[in-house]
């Protein structure tokens, strides 16, 4: 009788710590993929406004190769 109680004790236990443990893990891990995901975005839009940036200086260095340069972006 007594380790009847003490088994669905522990079982109890159990299902509570997984019930709790769970759908923290999930907010947790969702949490850290939309950081992630957010991170790299910003990183590639920084990147993106770079790379335009230098195409811009080229032109204004390079002026009779800007139309090859547009060819080439296209």
């Amino acid at each position: 009788m007594i380790m009847e109680k003490l088994t669905q004790n522990i079982l109890r236990l159990s299902i509570s710590a997984a019930l709790i443990t769970i759908p923290a893990s999930a907010l947790f891990i969702g949490y850290e993929y939309l950081g992630y995901k957010k991170g790299i975005a910003d990183y590639a839009e920084e990147v993106s406004a770079k790379y335009e940036k230098l195409i811009e200086n080229m032109k204004e260095m390079y002026p009779e190769r800007s139309q090859i340069l547009e060819e080439y972006l296209e």
